[in-house]
């Protein structure tokens, strides 16, 4: 219970699926938890959830797409802790289909899946740096960013951006202590991969999916959350740099 204790954990998009989930596993350990979401109510509600399980936690509403938001929820990090332990930046977009899209819908994806990620690591980077020894970041990539699967080129050029920009900045803060990896899920049991499923398919769409992998299983949310917990604690000091597919063995 209390291997994060004194730890500041930081999810951004941490209001519901596997932010919501990393968000609960991190406040289980001990950790203060600040859940930042576009959704501020959603955010509230899963404060007050982390709340009333008895852990601590705080609601922050940020759009990751300004830069200037952005700043501003590490300026309050900064104005109440002075450091960062954790940061889980668990935000994507969705991507216009097919090759035949417009510039404001590259600039969209762009702004979301790659630079929310940079200008996060980036202004969270002096935080990190003084909670190291014990400072990770995780990036939300997907398994689209390693294989193209055909629907969308722009959702797996901008994940794979992403998972670049993570290599990056475990080169550039490794040497400060500080980790970063970056996680690429394949089919996870949340809003987002069934957006538009209808809810009475919601089964058969499940087990569909389920045939296509291995493990004969799409992932939960904790499958995701536990293993940010795991990448943040001590037993990972030694990991860096990783792209790690949680896909079941999808991409094996």
């Amino acid at each position: 219970m209390g291997a994060f204790k004194d730890r500041i954990s930081l999810v951004i998009g941490g209001a519901g699926g596997m932010g919501l989930a990393a968000s609960k596993a991190l406040a289980d350990k001990g950790a203060t938890v600040v859940v930042a979401d576009l959704d501020a109510h959603a955010a509230k509600r899963a404060a007050q959830q982390i709340a009333d399980a008895g852990g601590d936690a705080r609601s922050y509403q940020v759009d990751v797409a300004s830069t200037a938001a952005l700043r501003d929820l590490f300026g309050y990090i900064e104005t109440t802790w002075g450091r960062l332990n954790v940061l889980f930046n668990n935000v994507g977009s969705r991507c216009a289909s097919g090759f035949d899209v417009g510039e404001d819908d590259f600039d969209a994806a762009m702004a979301i899946n790659v630079k929310s990620h940079f200008f996060a690591l980036n202004l969270a980077a002096p935080l990190l740096r003084r909670g190291a020894p014990h400072a990770s970041a995780v990036v939300m990539a997907s398994g689209a960013a390693l294989k193209y699967f055909g629907r969308s080129p722009l959702y797996s050029i901008s994940k794979a951006a992403a998972v670049m920009t993570a290599k990056a900045f475990a080169q550039h803060l490794g040497p400060d202590g500080v980790r970063v990896n970056v996680l690429c899920p394949g089919a996870v049991d949340t809003a987002f991969p069934l957006q538009g499923v209808d809810p009475g398919a919601h089964d058969a769409v499940i087990e569909r999916l389920s045939q296509q992998i291995p493990l004969r299983r799409i992932a939960k949310p904790e499958d995701v959350g536990n293993l940010v917990v795991f990448l943040a604690s001590d037993e990972a000091s030694y990991l860096t740099g990783l792209t790690i597919p949680v896909d079941g063995g999808l991409l094996g």
